[in-house]
């Protein structure tokens, strides 16, 4: 029978322990390229975007649908679904396209989408929109994803460019929702909605602007009969060949639905929990970045192999328990308190997970693989964002975020079956 001794090392509190007292990662002084910067730039300004997005969407369909939870989970169940839908076909043609046109083509089309959404005024449209906008996102992601290793040269600078991702991106997310809680309120969603498309433009010319030479963006297959099935099939081959590679995907589908589930429940929980206006929403979304922000400093501090089992540990058994806690208080302030902390572990299994895909996963192999793992968190997240909105209609806020609670749990479980540190 195994002791407390011989099975206290599958804690995952006691982790905290092994990163804490671990050497941290030296200062790196020598910059990032400047292509890496320019991706990061791109980036950080989309996502920028797309929280005034988030915050826009959210006030726009509980107003439409009269606060509606199943309504607003069904409209953000849109972020999910084309993933669904189109990753497999996108695996199959990923190769065949122009890497930098995917990319402009992809944030100027979503500039038009976003705007068209308050033009037409209408739920229904806004679904629409939002099931083009990723679908686009479902070419864009995989590509963007898959390029950064490469400009970044090698694995170390690519492990830095994404801790200093992580961090812009928290940064900017805690900018633009103290910007959208402020002008939205003062202008209106449309004014959100407007912002969003301006920086999907300045995306498009940060990707612009990037030096390379063309052949780095050339498609990396010919067009011939018959590549399109084989790359679908070299790529679940190459699925089913690598143990580590499905373990980390299965974690990530339970990480998707917990987090579409949890960002349906937290506009009406500030409405029905907290006591607030739902206007208000952008708080909560606030304190989450803000929390991202301080877990993108951890990263840049711990992300290295030996450490990413462990974060991930440390992140999903850490935010089950804040999920479990923050439907049971109704002090706004303390829900923001532990929504901050929600946002500093989600980076911590998030941050960890890609990285460790993109170290361990071929380059040749590299978009086909993130496009099918775009299909299977699709599933995920579109569960999760649907599943959690008719829960708390159904049963309530408080058992939909239990649910989500548990869900981490099972990322906990995931996480203790992987055994091999990548090197």
């Amino acid at each position: 029978m195994m002791s407390w001794e011989d099975s206290c090392h599958l804690c995952p509190w006691k982790e905290i322990g092994k990163i804490l007292s671990s050497n941290p990662a030296p200062v790196q002084h020598t910059p990032l390229p400047r292509s890496v910067v320019r991706l990061i730039i791109a980036q950080t300004f989309s996502i920028f975007g797309d929280d005034f997005t988030e915050v826009a969407i959210a006030i726009f369909a509980l107003d439409v649908s009269r606060h509606n939870p199943a309504a607003l989970g069904l409209v953000l169940s849109m972020v999910f679904w084309p993933g669904v839908i189109w990753s497999g076909v996108v695996a199959g043609f990923i190769d065949r396209l122009n890497k930098r046109m995917v990319l402009i083509a992809g944030d100027l089309l979503r500039a038009i989408l976003v705007l068209s959404i308050p033009l037409i005024h209408s739920l229904s449209w806004a679904t629409v929109a939002m099931f083009l906008m990723y679908s686009l996102a479902t070419f864009y992601r995989p590509v963007i994803r898959s390029v950064q290793p490469s400009l970044a040269g090698n694995p170390d600078t690519n492990d830095r460019a994404n801790a200093q991702m992580e961090l812009w991106s928290s940064t900017a997310q805690v900018v633009s929702y103290i910007a959208a809680g402020f002008l939205i309120l003062k202008f209106g969603v449309t004014f959100g909605f407007g912002v969003d498309a301006l920086t999907f433009m300045i995306s498009a010319v940060a990707i612009y602007s990037i030096q390379t030479s063309p052949s780095f963006w050339a498609p990396t297959t010919k067009n011939q009969r018959g590549t399109f099935l084989r790359s679908i099939v070299e790529a679940i081959q190459y699925y089913r060949s690598a143990p580590t590679l499905m373990i980390l995907t299965a974690i990530s589908i339970v990480a998707m639905m917990a987090l579409g589930g949890a960002n349906v429940l937290t506009a009406p929980a500030m409405r029905s929990l907290w006591h607030q206006p739902t206007a208000h929403y952008s708080w909560a979304l606030v304190a989450i970045a803000f929390g991202a922000m301080l877990g993108s400093r951890g990263l840049q501090r711990w992300l290295r192999p030996e450490n990413y089992r462990r974060l991930m540990l440390i992140g999903f058994a850490g935010m089950a328990l804040t999920m479990f806690a923050v439907s049971h208080v109704h002090e706004i302030i303390l829900a923001l308190s532990i929504l901050f902390v929600s946002g500093l572990l989600n980076v911590f299994f998030n941050g960890s997970i890609i990285t460790w895909i993109q170290r361990t996963t071929p380059e040749a192999m590299r978009p086909r693989v993130l496009t099918l793992r775009g299909l299977i968190l699709g599933v995920g997240g579109g569960i999760g964002a649907f599943g959690a909105g008719l829960i708390a209609k159904t049963f309530g806020l408080v058992p939909a975020f239990t649910v989500i609670g548990v869900l981490l749990l099972l990322g906990v479980i995931g996480a203790l079956r992987l055994k091999s540190i990548p090197q």
